[in-house]
């Protein structure tokens, strides 16, 4: 989904020639700086150069000790430089706009040569940037990690071991000024929580220190990574002592990500949705940045209190002790379900399964919703597992069980918890608020991604899923630094010795481990392949900039340029459809599915179309938020921070707004998507939510704008099915419009909306929506009953949803939900499949390509459904297609998965190295064939390969068809020897193996006589007597050719024939030559002297003497 290419740009512009040992950003990535042991400078991210340079003086650096951490407050006007000697040095960032840093040099003359033009995001002038100090602050203790948050800034300490926070010098709270609370804040002091302790019972051990802290906003929680190895996922909570005043500013922003936590002391977020009020004496869950205090003075110890869980490190099976009668019961492990699973679907953004989405017509006004109970399922993939290789169950001198309780008022001697092994120790932690999921950094080089733990109860161990580079044998030596990119889709990690990107669901993206000097040179420059300490994805996450580990030359600095699909932006059905890729300032559309067949499969045709994005829309609108492309690929539309442009292939012409006033006042929000040759937009013009339609043939102008339609709140998603506009908003509703074409203009038409409160809990937390109409509904029903009988697939956060409704009275509609898979990264639904792939389901989760054949009748193929839960019993997919490549798309009318896969290309001549983006394909008839085989579906195997039987590659996809299943039933060759003995009458048909129903299916085709001898040459002779003891005697099939005229296939069973008979050591004697003179005389006749050539080389290669030869040629002039 991400991928490298070009080439690594290097940055210069140090003002001092001394080593960079940080690269810090600023929360909004629109600055960062990079901090020496004497000084820091700011950089500006786009144009990527120095605005600000500060050198610390020498008496401050012997008196306060030289730079080691720096770190951004929240609001981007502090920068916090933690010392060798524990003192705390406060930098204040001033923005100015009294003069301009930079200035371009006026060219000569209007014919002069030479003339730039500002690139991507380089319309805008600088800021004015200066940086002072503002003042030290000198630690009691040792600091080893700092984090800074809005009202105060929180640090870690090893000598004592302690968690501290002290406010920032300022007479104003700055959550205050900058509307994150209306009232409430209060000064707060400094506080101090000890490790050793009872401040922080929950932790294994209490002779650790916090070396590192990772803290999201978005979520409102943070990872501790400890001295020895462990990771806890930590949440601050606060006891309101007042009457839950403001409750609605505890409100989730529609816009922001998910990650809501369900724990046993806290509301979900489906609770606070429902306006459900809360006990005095409740505790409840908020970020650091928005801390209540008591109205006079600080809060007392009582009032804050940290919870965690440790997440990496927990031993492999925890006892809960019952509070009320002390007992103990095991913790549910990966199968498992209990009551405190039911968060598991508010964490991920889903509500509860058994719950009403109310229907409304154009002419209601109001919304109704049934609340109901809460689903109890929990678990993720079973086959996304990890291990824990190096935690125990102690034993107490009785010899029984002793575990950690989670609980923090029955914790046990924590102490007892041995130490991990140095490979599984944690050094670095980043939290995917997008997907609800922790990655965890190792020393050992691995990473392990985990869910977010539930109801303060760890994640078993064996749900962990372990990431590690291809080739095991490479030493990456410890993970330095780790960042997710904004949409949750990609993990960049940095090591020692290199770098590497991972998928959310597993895919190793890319990686490099150091370069052989012999294959660059000396002269190489790119550093930061022999390692990376600090690294951070720019805005639009199309470029990573990366800190190289070595300094050398000051080549530490590196910016690498990637190209992602246009999936991540938006999970549109047309997105899905082709392979679409968008880099800084260009887009790409692979052509692959217009060319000829070979030319698809082949990995050397350049297959790329290459639009570049207008200079003058990106220098001031980058980067690109949201591309979409057309259902038949012409038309292309791309938006950035404003306006929007579009593009035809026909033409070859951009089409922008002519008023550049009229682009900046439109910010889209929702996406993008075309029906035929008009764009349809979801906008934010001046507060207000739209939905505009625009045509291909007018300019851009809000002259020109086809139709208006209003929304009360934003738009997330909008999905195109046929001629139905799919429109979700952040209030939960889903709208159901139909594109009506009229003569002067095109309009739509609201035919409904469903809200689906007690579905969804996050509407944030949608990132795809499409859905299946019932075939009697699609060719007999009114269209405008749509919404009440379709199936609707959601894709919440990871996981892969179905609703399948039930009417459940006059204007509502019960959904039974289904979760299909979890760490979905993308997902599409084929509604004109071929055959049996109508109404599929495609979904990729990392490692695997999941098929469902027809989602409409996956109820039906589940069985009755729990009436307790509202849930279908799980079905499994169909397909299940391992791929060695990342897919993007799929060329239904050719069978072909279409996909990608990065190269590093080096050269003695060049100092760096180059990226490429290479095309890989995979066929996936063999896969879907096998499973109608497995189930003996021959008729249906039939009518699904007889749509592509004209394809040049057919007979090479039913020849891997047969070598996968003859090789799958190898172990059968002791049991059957020719296939069709049986150890008894009446036994069973799983006992007999799918060879005999793929054979009775190949000789429906012409092929079939190729593709068994193709599949046997390819083969081990071990495998041939079961093979031909279904398929028939060779013998017998060699003849078959040569009366049918198939002389090449009579040449390669001619082959096998003579390996049989010297394996077998039966056969007259000459066979193998009067076979070959007989097939040499048909040759001649057929003058194919390319195929008398190989025959006569054949018989040379048996018969050293040439006696063979002479006899065969003697026997033709007969």
């Amino acid at each position: 989904m991400y991928f490298p290419t070009g080439s690594a740009k290097q940055l210069s512009g140090s003002v001092k020639h001394e080593e960079i040992l940080a690269c810090v950003p600023n929360g909004k990535k629109s600055l960062f700086c990079t901090v020496t042991e004497s000084s820091v400078s700011v950089w500006r991210v786009r144009p990527t150069t120095v605005l600000a340079h500060l050198e610390r003086t020498p008496l401050s650096l012997a008196t306060h000790g030289t730079n080691v951490l720096a770190a951004w407050a929240p609001d981007g006007n502090r920068i916090v430089i933690c010392t060798t000697t524990s003192h705390l040095v406060l930098i204040t960032v001033n923005y100015s706009s009294s003069y301009i840093p930079y200035s371009s040099t006026n060219v000569a003359s209007a014919s002069a040569q030479r003339h730039f033009l500002p690139g991507p995001g380089e319309g805008h002038p600088l800021p004015a940037i200066s940086l002072r100090f503002e003042g030290v602050v000198r630690i009691e203790g040792d600091v080893v990690s700092i984090s800074p948050r809005y009202s105060h800034i929180l640090f870690a300490t090893s000598s004592p071991p302690a968690i501290q926070r002290i406010p920032w010098p300022s007479e104003v709270a700055r959550s205050d000024r900058l509307g994150e609370r209306s009232k409430g804040d209060k000064w707060i002091g400094h506080d101090t929580w000890f490790l050793t302790g009872s401040d922080l019972p929950w932790l294994l051990r209490r002779d650790t220190t916090v070396q590192r802290i990772a803290y999201s906003r978005a979520v409102g929680a943070e990872v501790w990574i400890t001295s020895d190895g462990r990771a806890y996922f930590v949440t601050l909570y606060e006891t309101d002592d007042e009457d839950d005043e403001d409750q609605a500013d505890n409100e989730e922003d529609p816009n922001t990500a998910i990650g809501s936590l369900t724990t046993a002391n806290s509301q979900a977020s489906s609770t606070r949705q429902s306006n459900a009020s809360t006990s005095n004496s409740e505790r409840r869950r908020t970020g650091y940045d928005l801390e209540t205090q008591l109205p006079d003075g600080e809060p007392s110890r009582q009032d804050v209190a940290w919870e965690g869980t440790c997440i990496h490190g927990v031993p492999v099976t925890t006892i809960a002790v019952d509070q009320d009668d002390g007992s103990a019961a095991p913790v549910p492990q990966q199968g498992q379900t209990s009551e405190a699973d039911s968060g598991q679907e508010e964490q991920d953004g889903l509500g509860t399964a058994n719950s009403m989405a109310t229907l409304r017509q154009p002419s209601h006004s109001r919304r109704e919703s049934v609340q109901s109970t809460v689903m109890g399922h929990g678990d993720h993939d079973p086959q996304q597992s990890g291990k824990d290789p190096d935690t125990t169950i102690t034993k107490e001198d009785d010899g029984e069980e002793s575990e950690s309780d989670p609980d923090e008022n029955s914790m046990p001697h924590q102490e007892r918890h041995e130490i991990l092994s140095d490979e599984y120790q944690a050094t670095s932690a980043a939290i995917n608020a997008k997907f609800s999921i922790v990655a965890i950094g190792t020393r050992g080089g691995t990473i392990y991604l985990t869910n977010f733990p539930l109801s303060g109860r760890p994640p078993p161990p064996s749900s962990a899923q372990a990431l590690s580079i291809p080739q095991h044998w490479t030493k990456t030596g410890a993970v330095q630094t780790m960042e997710w990119t904004s949409d949750g889709y990609a993990l960049a990690v940095g090591w020692e010795r290199g770098w590497g990107v991972w998928s959310v669901g597993g895919r190793c993206l890319a990686w490099a481990v150091g370069v052989e000097e012999s294959e660059v040179g000396s002269r190489f420059q790119d550093t930061f392949m022999y390692g990376v300490k600090n690294l951070f994805w720019m805005p639009g996450n199309l470029e990573l900039c990366v800190l190289a580990g070595s300094f050398q030359d000051d080549n530490q600095l590196f910016t690498i340029p990637f190209a992602k699909s246009a999936v991540t932006g938006q999970h549109s059905p047309d997105n899905t459809r082709y392979a679409f890729l968008q880099m800084d300032d260009r887009v790409l559309v692979y052509r692959g599915a217009d060319q000829p067949d070979m030319s698809v499969i082949n990995p050397e045709s350049d297959v790329w179309q290459h639009i570049k994005i207008p200079l003058s829309y990106i220098a001031i609108n980058w980067p690109i938020r949201f591309a979409s492309i057309s259902n038949d690929g012409r038309l292309i539309a791309v938006a950035g921070r404003r306006g929007l442009i579009h593009y035809s292939t026909a033409s070859g012409r951009w089409k922008m707004f002519a008023d550049e006033g009229q682009e900046q006042a439109i910010t889209v929000r929702g996406g993008l998507v075309w029906f035929h040759h008009v764009l349809i937009a979801g906008v934010e013009v001046a507060r207000s939510h739209q939905v505009r339609l625009y045509s291909r043939d007018l300019e851009l102008s809000n002259m020109n704008v086809l139709h208006r339609e209003m929304f009360p709140a934003a738009v997330i998603l909008l999905s195109l099915v046929d001629n139905s506009l799919l429109v979700y908003t952040a209030d939960n509703t889903l709208y159901h419009f139909l594109i009506i074409p009229t003569e002067e203009s095109i309009k739509l038409h609201l035919c409904g909306s469903i809200s689906f409160d007690g579905v969804v809990a996050l509407p944030s937390a949608v990132r795809g929506m499409s859905w299946m109409i019932p075939p009697a509904q699609k060719n007999l029903g009114d269209p405008v009953d749509d919404l009440i009988v379709a199936t609707i697939l959601l894709l919440v956060g990871g996981r892969l949803v179905l609703l399948r409704p039930r009417k459940a009275g006059a204007h509502e509609v019960k959904y039974d939900m289904q979760i299909l898979a979890d760490r979905v990264e993308f997902c599409w639904i084929h509604l004109r499949g071929i055959g049996t792939l109508e109404n599929s389901l495609w979904g990729y989760d990392g490692k695997n390509i999941r098929l469902w054949l027809d989602a409409l009748t996956i109820d039906s193929a589940a069985g009755a459904v729990d009436q307790q839960r509202d849930m279908y019993e799980s079905v499994k997919e169909s397909v299940k297609i391992e791929l060695d490549f990342y897919p993007l798309s799929v060329l239904m009318d050719k069978g072909i998965i279409i996909g990608v896969e990065h190269e590093i290309l080096t050269r003695n001549s060049l100092p760096f190295v180059m990226f490429k983006i290479q095309p890989n394909t995979h066929l996936f008839l063999h896969h879907v064939l096998r499973y109608h085989l497995g189930r003996r579906q021959v008729r249906e195997a039939v009518s699904f390969a007889s749509h592509y039987q004209n394809l040049v590659f057919f007979a090479h996809a039913l020849e891997i068809l047969l070598h996968t299943v003859v090789e799958a039933e190898a172990e059968l060759e002791d049991d059957g020897g020719d296939g069709n003995n049986k150890s008894s009458e009446d036994e069973d048909e799983s006992k007999k193996g799918v060879l005999p129903v793929v054979i009775e299916f190949l000789d429906h085709f012409d092929a079939a006589l190729d593709v068994v001898v193709g599949c046997a040459r390819k083969t081990e002779m071990a495998r041939w007597k079961r093979l031909f003891g279904i398929v028939g005697d060779p013998q017998i099939l060699f003849e078959t050719c040569l009366s049918s005229n198939l002389l090449k296939t009579a040449g390669s069973y001619l082959l096998v024939l003579h390996n049989l008979e010297d394996e077998q050591g039966h056969g007259s004697e000459g066979s193998t030559n009067a076979n070959a003179i007989r097939l040499l005389k048909k040759a001649k006749s057929a003058q194919d002297w390319a195929l008398c050539q190989d025959i006569l080389r054949f018989l040379r290669s048996i018969d050293d003497s040439g006696w063979e030869v002479r006899s065969a040629l003697t026997a033709l002039e007969e």
